[in-house]
Order: C-alpha cells, then sequence, then structure tokens
C-alpha cells in the first residue's frame, strides 16, 4: 500500500478530514448531478485546492474516481438485477444508452451487455479508504480500499483458504504503455479470476494491483487448483494501441483460521502472502 505524507501535522490532520468528507459525499451522491465544483462545495474547499489533494493521496482525478464508482455500482446490478441498461444509465446520470455504454466500456473493457453474459465479479473500484498515523514527528495517511463486505463475508468462512493474487510488473506496464494500459491490464487480471472462480466464490480487489479470491475450500490443493487455472494464462496479451501487452499474476494462500481475524490483521495477512509468493 502506498503511504503519502502531507504537509505538517495540523494540515495534514485537515486533509485527511477533507478527503473523508470528499469520499463521503461522492458515495451518497452517486445518484444524482454531481460535479467537480458541487464536490468542492460540499466540502468547503476551493476546487483547485480540492483536485490537486485527491490526485496527490489517491493518484486519481476527481471525476474519474466519480466515473469508476458509478460504472462499479452500474456493473453490480447489471449482473445481479433485471434492470434494463437504459434504466442503468439513467440512474447513475447519463442520459443516453450510447453515453452510458462508452463510460461502461472504457472502464470494464466490456459492453454493458456483453458484460452482464460473461462477468459475475462486480468490484472493479471499491470505495478509497484510509488511515493515518503518527511517528511522534510527522503524520502519514495510508491510502487502501474499503473492505468491510470482505471481512463481513470471511467471518462466515472459518478455516477455509483465500487465495491472494499480486499483478506482475504493474508499475513497468504504466511506465512503458501508459495508465490506459494499466487499467486494462488490471480488467485482464480480474476476468481471469473470474472466469476461473466457481459458484459461491467472491473475488475482492484489495489494493492497486492486489486481488483475493475467497474460495471456501478446506484443503490448500483445492485452492492451489482454481489458483493455477488463473495462473495457466500468464503471459497472454492484451492490446494497448497496437501494442501486445503481457499480463501475468502471482498467487498465495491464507488460511482462515477462527472466526475473530481483526478488520486491521486482513491487509497483514494478505500482503504476507503476496510477499511469499514473490520468492
Amino acid at each position: 500500500m502506498k503511504r503519502c505524507t502531507l504537509c505538517r501535522n495540523g494540515e495534514t490532520m485537515k486533509n485527511f478530514y477533507v478527503l473523508a468528507e470528499a469520499v463521503q459525499y461522492i458515495e451518497d451522491h452517486l445518484c444524482e448531478k454531481m460535479t467537480a465544483e458541487s464536490i468542492a462545495d460540499a466540502c468547503y474547499v476551493s476546487l483547485s485546492s480540492l483536485q490537486k489533494l485527491f490526485r496527490y493521496a489517491f493518484h486519481i482525478g476527481l471525476m474519474d474516481y466519480v466515473t469508476r464508482r458509478r460504472m462499479t455500482h452500474a456493473a453490480n446490478l447489471l449482473v445481479n438485477s433485471d434492470m434494463n441498461i437504459l434504466d442503468i444509465a439513467m440512474k447513475y446520470q447519463y442520459n443516453s444508452h450510447e453515453v452510458f455504454a462508452r463510460a461502461f466500456s472504457k472502464t470494464w473493457n466490456s459492453t454493458p451487455s456483453v458484460f452482464r453474459r460473461q462477468w459475475t465479479f462486480t468490484g472493479l473500484f471499491p470505495k478509497l479508504d484510509f488511515d493515518y498515523s503518527e511517528d511522534g514527528r510527522s503524520l502519514s495517511m495510508k491510502r487502501k480500499y474499503d473492505i468491510t463486505e470482505l471481512y463481513d463475508y470471511l467471518k462466515q468462512k472459518e478455516n477455509t483458504y483465500v487465495v491472494c493474487f499480486d499483478m506482475v510488473h504493474m508499475m513497468e506496464i504504466n511506465d512503458r504503455y501508459g495508465r490506459e494500459a494499466g487499467d486494462k491490464a488490471i480488467v485482464e487480471c480480474l476476468r481471469r479470476i473470474d472466469e476461473a472462480a466457481k459458484d459461491g466464490m467472491l473475488t475482492y480487489r484489495i489494493g492497486g494491483d492486489e486481488f483475493v479470491l475467497v474460495t471456501g475450500y478446506e484443503r490448500l490443493e483445492q485452492a492451489q487448483e482454481i489458483a493455477g487455472r488463473v495462473l495457466a494464462a500468464n503471459g497472454q496479451t492484451i492490446e494497448q494501441e497496437g501494442t501486445a501487452v503481457p499480463v501475468s499474476l502471482r498467487a498465495g494462500y491464507v488460511l482462515m483460521e477462527g472466526s475473530n481475524v481483526k478488520y486491521g490483521e486482513l491487509y497483514t495477512k494478505f500482503n504476507e502472502a503476496i510477499n511469499a509468493s514473490k520468492v
């Protein structure tokens, strides 16, 4: 998880509260007309200040984040409801099927109709979250994704295995081919995991290039078999502006022993498994 230190302690706490308010405002108004200006007004800061702070802390533009959250919710409705595509588009403030389809395809690299037929995973961009820590001299904020849903689900999966996936060379792809290629590679990784997962399994994105698959299996060999199906596609490519970009994953394993694991311990467990897979 990337760490950023923002100014001095007092200023950092102010930034922390501004970001928290902005993220929550976005969540509360995804189905309403929303502009960058309205978000800044709700946080009582200037638009330029909020945009700069948001990009610095989260490495994404303010309205890009809004779009990705809307497309994540829209994907959930495509898979888990009978709403027609135009109604979903209107729900998230798109006034035509065509405009919605372009935004959806840019995010998911799939049209809404194809996505509805082929995907089960929908959580491409979970709500951004963060915490802060103080070392006596400075205050730092740590970016992460909100994994509350995953945590609640895992409490029901005592003594079963979670497969932790990590994309290989994500930074190199971004640097060499651009962030759009990186975004496509993320979607491709999730497509492979989604394709290998069986009914009842939950896939969750826990970081920029990190994912978990809750298998429900009590035997390691069963979890390894599922992971093997995903890793068999390593080296296969996506296309970015006529260039073939290879995409690969690593996999580690966590046994969720007991049902009393603490929320804050999950990231540690997952990162330990991912780091072990790099050896």
